[in-house]
């Protein structure tokens, strides 16, 4: 910010200083050109002068007359340094205004996205709590392995207000290594709980047997079921791990 600061005074002072110079000299030349500028010094027979175009020289072979004015040097008032030294510091005024406003916008940006990310996470909220299909919680678990099997067996409640016909429960068993990593990882049984039928907050159970014993790192639950005839409610299937859907 400082260097855009610096380009940008250097860039107006510039053109503040070349706007306020006077070229009072004057060279008549043959063809009747009239050349304005500043005489600053003769080389080899011919006239150096700064123009507003830059530095050029004339032939003197080429000149009828020239005049030069008393002053050759136009020198910066102290009037002009002055106006020069207010308007740089009303420029840096006006980039910290400009520089506060932006910060203040992406503070407010911010802000926003908090504000979103929020309203978003309570929407899902408020969603789990009104759906009654998403209130099939899975309480609890344990995971045996006898018989050269491997048996979830776990604990269900329906925490909404709608009874539940059907319920059944995917449950998945992971394993890094073993039979299962060779089987890709991951293995699933489908089951009914015990009863299938839930009332509003009735508990449940069911049971998970996979015919080969397996070194199983987690375990994770899909539960769905069917509302009564005449509850218009979608069957949506939600993952959950011990009810964290």
């Amino acid at each position: 910010m400082k260097l855009t600061k610096c380009w940008l005074i250097s860039a107006i002072l510039l053109v503040v200083l070349i706007s306020k110079t006077s070229f009072a000299d004057e060279i008549a030349k043959n063809n009747g050109d009239l050349v304005r500028g500043i005489v600053v010094g003769m080389e080899e027979g011919k006239l150096v002068v700064q123009t507003q175009a830059g530095v050029s020289q004339v032939d003197m072979e080429t000149v009828k007359g020239f005049s030069i004015a008393e002053k050759s040097e136009d020198r910066v008032s102290e009037e002009l340094l002055n106006q020069l030294m207010n308007m740089q510091e009303q420029i840096l005024q006006r980039i910290d205004y400009l520089s506060q406003s932006l910060a203040n916008l992406e503070r407010q940006l911010l802000n926003v996205q908090t504000n979103q990310q929020v309203n978003a996470d309570r929407l899902t909220q408020r969603t789990r709590e009104v759906n009654p299909l998403g209130r099939l919680i899975v309480t609890g678990y344990q995971v045996n392995r006898a018989g050269g099997s491997t048996v979830v067996t776990g604990q269900l409640v329906n925490q909404s207000e709608t009874p539940m016909n059907n319920v059944q429960v995917d449950v998945y068993v992971y394993g890094s290594t073993g039979r299962l990593k060779s089987e890709g990882g991951q293995k699933k049984v489908t089951v009914f709980s015990q009863p299938s039928t839930l009332a509003p907050g009735q508990a449940a159970v069911f049971t998970g047997t996979f015919r080969d014993s397996y070194q199983v790192d987690n375990v994770t639950f899909d539960v769905r079921g069917l509302p009564p005839v005449g509850y218009s409610v979608r069957p949506p299937t939600g993952r959950a791990a011990t009810g964290d859907f």
